[in-house]
């Protein structure tokens, strides 16, 4: 009998109170995301409409509420997460019995992680010993032991200088998409995604894993240029107003 290629993670509701599923994909035959490289990926999906659905709609739960670029966003809305919702339709992903991934692992191949509870993305990162990567832009709304929990797991997903200063004020480590085109980091002391200056592959670097030292984590935020979808429909000049 084959090994499953995912695991069930989750099924309840989400931080909304819709009913939304957590899929762990990749964990028998690796990703073949070229940026990301080999790592065991993370979904998160309303459970009762398709991907596709849920996204059109604004259905609760659909995995991107309250995502200010979800009309830019680079990632795949429909074919690839609908995959995964069919496939835990049809039964395809048992429940995650609690063993180790032996890849590193990437909080959000699709929706918010922090829509999970945050005790399972506790859980999913102590079996992931390789490391792990991952971002929310539910962080404005993550407060107190909750908030500082999630603060060790995800970088906070940050577009313009406001939330970005307000982000590092209250102790998260960002991911700053910066204007299409941009040369420079757009604050002082972030470094360029080293996916973009080195070619380093996620599941090699591994910077965006939050910060997991609590206060003590002095490593430096990260930014990347626009790109894909996001550089197309955010030229230059209206990348940093679109969230204001």
């Amino acid at each position: 009998m084959s090994r499953p290629n995912g695991w069930t993670v989750y099924d309840g509701p989400g931080l909304d109170g819709a009913p939304i599923i957590g899929v762990i994909t990749g964990t028998a035959r690796p990703s073949a995301n070229v940026k990301t490289g080999p790592m065991a990926q993370l979904w998160v999906l309303a459970r009762e409409v398709t991907p596709p659905r849920a996204h059109a709609d604004r259905v609760p739960g659909n995995g991107c509420s309250g995502c200010p670029l979800v009309e830019a966003c680079y990632v795949d809305r429909g074919k690839a997460p609908r995959a995964v919702w069919d496939a835990w339709h049809r039964g395809a992903y048992p429940v995650w019995p609690g063993t180790v991934f032996t890849r590193a692992l990437r909080f959000g191949a699709y929706g918010d992680p922090a829509s999970l509870p945050v005790a399972v993305a506790e859980s999913l990162a102590v079996a992931a010993p390789k490391g792990r990567t991952g971002y929310t832009h539910l962080w404005r709304t993550l407060t107190g032991r909750t908030g500082h929990r999630w603060k060790r797991l995800l970088m906070a997903s940050v577009e313009d200088d406001a939330s970005e200063a307000l982000a590092r004020r209250r102790g998260w480590r960002t991911f700053r998409v910066a204007p299409a085109g941009a040369d420079a980091a757009p604050v002082p002391g972030a470094i360029l995604c080293p996916a973009d200056s080195h070619g380093v592959q996620c599941a090699d670097c591994r910077l965006c894993d939050g910060a997991p030292r609590g206060r003590a984590d002095r490593r430096p935020s990260i930014w990347i240029p626009a790109h894909g979808r996001m550089a197309a429909r955010l030229p230059a000049k209206d990348a940093q107003e679109a969230t204001r």
